[in-house]
């Protein structure tokens, strides 16, 4: 099938022509909607084109404009299926489009599978979604069988990335442990390595400071010891050109971010075999000290709930909560404390944005954007997404700070957007005022009592369900004598610091009595 991509950002044409062509689609590109009638039109009499991705908003001609334009061409005597794509409201999209004849509407940032669901619904092939939903999770079950009590090491710099693949990791029945760039992952390894202990896998973000992730996996291999080690990319860029630089530096795959929680299970049971694997009826062992294993009190499943429960998230702009919540496998909570931290911070991007152009390591403004696409993509802030889809792609360039301004000022608009209606969901962005639950000595004693000690329990088994407790305490105590202390705890226990936790919890104790 012929297929003409059009979309003002090169970016998302390049991303939809990998994943078109990825299905055996022959596909062209247009960046204006002029420059896409156009090629319609010199198409029509020799190889016509049979269907045509169409971003909504463009500059000039919008993509609502350019498909009335192409439907009433009367020069065009083949005239090819729309599919509307946006990185804005989907229902926006369809309300806009009411006068036109539009066969599907496809959101950003897309997934293949996504991508694939928008072409069979075009051609007139739709599926039955409950079955194939059905379908997908037996899937997801059993790959995830597969590498249940694997050992990983998570190697990802920035926080709310590491926060969001440790619990998707964990709760699924996998043992990680972290670095935070390639250097530390080297001496991680080195050190497992030299008391014969075994990881059966890394994944490796590829944009880090210190040490990036390809410096880190050529290094690896280097090693002869390692030469069997799986290591698979985690980035953000889903570029062919990309894919074989991780390669050529000696990594087996990549998954891409925004993380989709199938492809990375699948991606990671092509290449990752756990040396103890848990059996289907087994309960989750003790972890080692350093390790995460949040898996209690059953391995047997993964803890995937529907995708399609109601959340008590209230309606925030610029961000699809239902995307939102299927990159977290349905878990409110986690997504619930993604967005806070994102809130938190991200406040000063642009300050920091502008720091990094003073840098003297030239990466430094690349990595910045590259970093807050993913984050976007990950909480499924789609225009953001885009909007730092297109810095990343200029400070690529080599564009200036003045070159950069036009793009600068939109993002800031989008970020704006996103951390305003954020704040609604930050604990310390309401009141402080006293009040009746606001003081532990108003509280029930028994009731307090139980949760501090679930909470004792769970830092020593290193679960971090201590974060389910730590909300149902900080009502409770948030604005009593005893409420630094627990701030203490809840950012060691949030770090994935258990020992430290620990720490601070018999610092709280000895408070307490």
């Amino acid at each position: 099938m012929k297929v003409l991509v059009v979309d003002d950002n090169g970016t998302s044409r390049e991303i939809l022509s990998e994943i078109l062509a990825g299905f055996g689609l022959r596909v062209d590109q247009a960046g204006a909607g002029e420059t896409a009638i156009a090629l319609l039109e010199q198409a029509d009499q020799e190889e016509p084109f049979e269907l045509v991705f169409m971003d909504w908003k463009m500059p000039g001609m919008d993509g609502i404009e350019t498909t009335r334009r192409l439907q009433h061409d009367s020069d065009l005597h083949n005239v090819p299926t729309v599919i509307m794509v946006t990185a804005y409201s989907r229902d926006d999209a369809i309300t806009s489009s009411a006068e036109i004849d539009v066969a599907s509407f496809l959101t950003k940032p897309v997934t293949a599978s996504s991508l694939l669901d928008a072409v069979m619904i075009a051609i007139g092939q739709d599926m039955t979604y409950q079955d194939r939903e059905s379908s997908r999770h037996e899937r997801e079950h059993e790959t995830i069988s597969h590498v249940r009590g694997a050992r990983i090491l998570l190697v990802e710099d920035n926080e709310i990335n590491q926060e969001l693949a440790l619990e998707l990791l964990t709760q699924n029945g996998l043992i990680v442990e972290v670095a935070n760039h390639g250097q530390e992952a080297l001496d991680i390894l080195d050190q497992a390595a030299e008391k014969g202990e075994v990881f059966d896998g890394v994944l490796m973000d590829c944009q880090m400071p210190v040490m990036d992730g390809y410096t880190a996996s050529r290094k690896i291999r280097e090693q002869s010891r390692f030469e069997q080690l799986p290591v698979i990319a985690m980035t953000a860029n889903a570029m062919a050109g990309d894919r074989e630089k991780v390669l050529e530096a000696g990594m087996n795959d990549h998954i891409a971010k925004p993380i989709n929680v199938s492809d990375m299970f699948d991606t990671m049971a092509q290449w990752i075999t756990p040396s103890q694997p848990v059996a289907q009826d087994a309960p989750a062992s003790d972890p080692k000290p350093g390790q995460l294993d949040a898996t209690r009190p059953d391995t047997s499943k993964p803890t995937t709930p529907p995708l399609t429960e109601s959340t008590d998230l209230p309606e925030l702009a610029g961000i699809d909560i239902e995307q939102g919540l299927a990159r977290v496998q349905g878990n409110q909570s986690l997504y619930r404390k993604l967005l806070v931290k994102f809130s938190r911070n991200e406040q000063d991007f642009i300050e920091r944005f502008r720091q990094s152009l003073l840098d003297d390591d030239p990466e430094a403004p690349t990595r910045c954007a590259h970093t807050l696409k993913g984050l976007a993509g990950n909480i499924a802030a789609d225009r953001l997404h885009d909007d730092a889809t297109e810095l990343e792609a200029a400070c690529k360039a080599g564009q200036t700070e003045i070159e950069l301004k036009a793009i600068l000022l939109n993002l800031d608009e989008s970020l704006a957007q996103v951390l305003t209606n954020l704040k609604q969901l930050d604990p310390s962005e309401a009141s402080t005022a006293p009040t009746e639950t606001g003081n532990e000595t108003d509280a029930d004693p028994e009731q307090l009592k139980t949760l501090l000690a679930n909470l004792k329990e769970l830092i020593e088994d290193y679960n971090s369900e201590a974060n389910d407790v730590m909300e149902q305490l900080h009502p409770l105590m948030a604005q009593g004598e005893f409420a630094g202390q627990l701030e203490k705890i809840g950012q060691a226990i949030e770090e994935y610091d258990f020992d430290a936790a620990l720490e601070q919890y018999a610092q709280l104790e000895l408070q307490m009595n």
